[in-house]
This record gives structure tokens, C-alpha cells and sequence, in this order.
């Protein structure tokens, strides 16, 4: 087996990506999901920043170069503690979507939802906010999976006490 495998290359040459924009910028920037694209040989990639206030789509091409496509900027006002995103069709009309969850001590539980077209996010998101939680109760994990039969996917969301559920 392979050390080196082509996963782990993808990993390493994020992870050296994030650590040089800590080194040199101002604003690092924290890795949230990889994207697999078989036809390309860039990584693509989603991330925030240390604020967690915005999250970006990234290129990085075989010559370590890299290049900043999207952009959303979450509301200024929020204070965000926890985000995370996941990659799927959760509609079930065979377009991917990225799905970013968050939790802002404002807001509390939010799911943010982009049509993907070409894995760029449309400019404009659905907001849907989880109100049947104790307002404390921040996620710390999600997932997406095929729980029935239909062709769309289900995201499973975890959160802390004092209240942990799993809610699908």
C-alpha cells in the first residue's frame, strides 16, 4: 500500500496551502470539506476564516498555485462558534448542494443551503433555522446519508449537551 496515495496528496498540499496563508496573510483560513473531482488535477476546497464569519471555494492547480473563486459573507453581526458543511443532492432533483450548518450565539442553529452549479454556490442561499432545540445546544458534527430509498440524501446533525440529539 501506497504512503502516498492520491487522497493524501490532496491533504498534504492543502494542509501546506493553510499553513503558508497563515504564515503570510492577516487572515488564515481553516479547511472545512475537499472536493473530489475526478477529471481535474487541481483541489478544490472549502474554508473559513478564524472568525468564521464567511467560508470560500479554493483552486490550488498542479503548480501549487492557487486561486480564490467564491466567496459568502455571513452577517456581520453574528458570533459565530460552530460551521460546517457537507456536499450533496439533499433535494433530490440531481443538482449537488453545499449544505453549511452553523451555530451563532444570535441566531443559534442555522442551515444554510446553495445550489451548486459546476461546484460554485449560487449567489443567494435558503436559511432554514432549527428551533426545536434547548437554545444551548450547539452541533458538533454532521453528515449526509441515504437513509431510504429516493434519491435524495438526508443530513444527520449532532449536538451537545443539554440536550443531544442526533436529528436527521
Amino acid at each position: 500500500m501506497h504512503l502516498l496515495n492520491k487522497t493524501n496528496f490532496y491533504k498534504i498540499i492543502v494542509l501546506v496551502f493553510c499553513v503558508s496563508s497563515l504564515l503570510h496573510t492577516k487572515n488564515p483560513i481553516v479547511p472545512l470539506k475537499i472536493l473530489k473531482i475526478k477529471e481535474s488535477n487541481n483541489v478544490y476546497f472549502y474554508a473559513t476564516n478564524e472568525q468564521k464569519n464567511n467560508i470560500g471555494l479554493y483552486k490550488i492547480d498542479i503548480n501549487n498555485t492557487w486561486e480564490h473563486l467564491w466567496e459568502y459573507n455571513f452577517d456581520s453581526n453574528k458570533s459565530i462558534n460552530y460551521i460546517d458543511c457537507q456536499i450533496g443532492d439533499i433535494t433530490g432533483d440531481g443538482r449537488q448542494n453545499l449544505i453549511i450548518v452553523l451555530y451563532s450565539y444570535e441566531e443559534k442553529q442555522q442551515i444554510y443551503l446553495f445550489n451548486l452549479d459546476q461546484n460554485i454556490p449560487a449567489p443567494s442561499p435558503e436559511i432554514y433555522s432549527i428551533t426545536s432545540l434547548h437554545n444551548s445546544s450547539e452541533p458538533i458534527q454532521t453528515q449526509l446519508i441515504s437513509s431510504d430509498k429516493d434519491k435524495d440524501l438526508e443530513i444527520i446533525i449532532s449536538f451537545t449537551s443539554p440536550e443531544r440529539k442526533i436529528l436527521v
